[in-house]
């Protein structure tokens, strides 16, 4: 029951991405200008929590909670695992039609100010 499929390209190879904070040291050339990177030290420690997400490790497609926020969590991870894929589709689903009414509203709204915006509304 805990097995994941992305519903984008099908794959079942999940990764964890994360943005940390990464230091080379940048020689450059005195005679020529080249800029040679050397000795690249990552620092895991210094993890920017809000870009932290579990993927596809294929398509790279973020892996969605109820379709609308990233997984993170190890936790949120094994939440979302234990709906069946059936329910997770369905959720998938959900959101899309959402995200297309949102999109769809969008346009409405922009289609109504057309020309109005720099129009008087009494003349």
């Amino acid at each position: 029951m805990f097995q994941f499929k992305c519903f984008n390209c099908g794959s079942d190879e999940l990764s964890y991405e994360k943005w940390i904070k990464e230091r080379e040291a940048v020689l450059i050339q005195p005679d020529t200008g080249f800029i040679t990177y050397i000795d690249q030290q990552i620092d895991d420690t210094n993890v920017l929590p809000a870009e932290c997400r579990f993927i596809c490790r294929t398509c790279k497609k973020p892996v969605l909670f109820h379709g609308s926020s990233d997984i993170q969590t190890e936790a949120e991870l094994t939440d979302y695992l234990g709906f069946t894929v059936d329910q997770r589709a369905e959720m998938q689903a959900e959101f899309e039609q959402i995200e297309k009414q949102k999109a769809q509203s969008a346009e409405q709204l922009l289609s109504d100010e057309q020309g109005s915006i720099f129009v008087d509304p009494e003349n």
